[in-house]
């Protein structure tokens, strides 16, 4: 269970006309910060660099609209996010569809529509080729998800191994298709430490596949994908008991390595960051409802939920928090080994095991690097998912997603409504 972690930066001033009891906030100018200087980073070494924005580590609309509207393009990993990113104003041309699992209809859909496909099986190769075969429409650039080992033995499950025969013949066969007029490679990784090592190790295997894979006139891009660690509080960088890489030090060993192999002049670079960007503009805010004494320990009890903050239920970092006393404590406990439980009734949902300090109904805890895989991954566990508001430059606080409601948690099912039903034994 999380342990006390002291104070972070408040952000109490800005947030407190807010009245709901747990809430999610965004801080929009930070997101808009942290795309600028990633690309500046990369574009310093490599002009030709383009991000494209992780849909799936958070695909809050306002956030996909603002990447965009930064040049950014849309990486998306299944239909429903395809859909998702049409929807909030992205251009088909300007979306990554990516993602293990594809159906005929939406390969179909995607190559009508001019977006990058990246191929990420033998079986998907061959259907690509056939409905390429079989359907007329514009020319289109492939991808190609590769793997291989990195770091000694870590390996990707996704993609496809450039080494087997079976492979590289499926790949050969899919960029002699009708209408594939480019094609790129791509690889994706996820390693605890995110290493700048690691970074270079899978640039530089890349470009082997590239030149392997691919003739020189049909190679458009070099997909790095993402996994890059972003800022984030001291007390978190403790947590991972190695030196966290800054933006600049991605840069030097991903876009430094295509600068050296092309100058200026070759193939696009594409970098598919998701939590470097996110993962520390967004934060939770929960409010204390109750107070009780049990086994010699105080409990706070509030409106949030562990689920609110790590539905993965994977992490044990530190969370970074801040915490804000109410202004009136009439009732308020001293504590010094306080537990900070949820609302869910699971013995689990502790939010922070160890409190020091005292305790009142109305305090409030806001928990910072909220942004990545939070509450994507929430399910209407108990309570339905909280509201989302939007720090921005004007106006000060925006509605950015409503709280939701039993109604929405019923709405997919199919159910006879009556206001009253009899019970059989009356």
């Amino acid at each position: 269970m999380p342990k006390h972690q002291g104070q972070e930066i408040s952000p109490a001033e800005k947030l407190k006309s807010i009245p709901d009891l747990s809430y999610y906030w965004l801080d929009l100018p930070k997101f808009r910060s942290n795309v600028q200087r990633f690309l500046a980073a990369f574009q310093r070494y490599y002009p030709r660099t383009k991000i494209a924005y992780s849909c799936k580590t958070n695909y809050l609309p306002t956030l996909i609209q603002a990447a965009y509207q930064l040049g950014c393009l849309a990486e998306v990993v299944s239909a429903t996010e395809y859909d998702i990113a049409k929807r909030v104003g992205i251009k088909p041309q300007d979306i990554i569809y990516n993602g293990p699992v594809k159906s005929a209809s939406s390969l179909l859909n995607a190559f009508h529509e001019g977006a990058q496909v990246h191929i990420d099986s033998v079986t998907e190769a061959h259907l690509a080729a056939k409905l390429l075969s079989e359907h007329t429409g514009p020319e289109i650039t492939l991808g190609i998800r590769c793997t291989f080992p990195i770091d000694g033995n870590t390996n990707s499950q996704f993609g496809l191994d450039p080494t087997d025969e079976q492979a590289r013949q499926a790949i050969h066969t899919l960029l002699n298709a009708p209408r594939v007029r480019s094609a790129g490679v791509h690889a994706h990784f996820s390693t605890r430490e995110r290493s700048i090592a690691s970074f270079r190790e899978r640039t530089e295997k890349l470009l082997h596949w590239a030149e392997t894979l691919i003739p020189p006139k049909q190679l458009a891009f070099i997909d790095v994908g993402g996994g890059f660690f972003g800022p984030m509080p001291a007390s978190l960088q403790a947590s991972f008991g190695i030196e966290i890489p800054s933006y600049e030090d991605y840069a030097e060993a991903v876009a430094g390595t295509l600068k050296r192999k092309f100058g200026n002049d070759g193939p696009e670079l594409i970098i598919e960051p998701g939590a470097a960007l996110v993962a520390d503009v967004m934060g939770f805010c929960t409010e204390i409802v109750a107070l009780k004494r049990s086994h010699g320990r105080v409990h706070g009890i509030v409106a949030g939920s562990l689920q609110n903050l790590r539905p993965t239920g994977r992490s044990t970092a530190p969370l970074p928090y801040h915490y804000e006393p109410a202004l009136e404590r009439n009732d308020a406990i001293a504590a010094h080994d306080a537990k900070i439980m949820g609302n869910t009734c699971m013995e689990t949902d502790v939010l922070l095991d160890g409190f020091q300090g005292s305790l009142a109904v109305g305090d409030r805890f806001y928990f910072s690097n909220m942004g990545a895989y939070s509450w994507v991954f929430k399910p209407p566990f108990i309570a339905p998912a909280p509201a989302i508001y939007c720090i921005d430059d004007e106006p000060p606080i925006t509605l950015v997603r409503r709280a939701e409601t039993a109604e929405d948690m019923l709405a997919t099912f199919y159910y006879k409504r009556n206001d009253c039903y009899k019970r059989s034994d009356e």
